[in-house]
């Protein structure tokens, strides 16, 4: 597996992938567009080759002030419980890390058992709950948060 930077021009495949992915956030291409062009540093998109050339996922986060978010994962329906997850994330957060990152948050459905075990298993703990934040259908929001070593 090969994990590398979103590169410009691949917003439609990445938003293309995003709109398969159960539970990921529906962005348009030139929201992809957009982070793979930052350069600061303060936001970017990982994307998942399995194999090599094939878009299997993609993770963004941002960062500011010591504070990242995961604000979206998205992996191909056929390429799911394969690791590509967890590969991203555990890239993810090695960048941020080395970035100064001193903690990870990220929001998810409450009813998203298996995004939230997911993540929990990589350490994140519940730290909120935001009533309402999702719509169609309406549903509140979990906040997990990782502190980082």
């Amino acid at each position: 597996m090969i994990i590398r930077l979103l590169n410009p021009g691949e917003g439609a495949p990445a938003a293309r992938l995003a709109g398969l992915a159960p539970g990921a956030a529906n962005w348009p291409a030139s929201e992809y567009e957009r982070i793979a062009a930052d350069r600061s540093g303060s936001a970017f998109c990982l994307v998942a080759e399995e194999p090599a050339g094939e878009m299997a996922g993609l993770l963004a986060a941002t960062l500011a002030a010591g504070e990242a978010e995961v604000q979206n994962l998205a992996i191909a329906p056929e390429k799911q419980c394969r690791g590509v997850a967890s590969s991203l994330l555990t890239a993810a957060l090695e960048r941020l890390s080395a970035a100064g990152a001193q903690s990870v948050w990220l929001e998810v459905r409450e009813s998203n058992h298996g995004a939230i075990a997911f993540y929990e298993r990589h350490g994140f703990r519940r730290t909120g709950r935001r009533p309402g934040y999702y719509a169609s259908p309406p549903e509140a929001a979990l906040i997990l948060t990782l502190q980082m070593p």
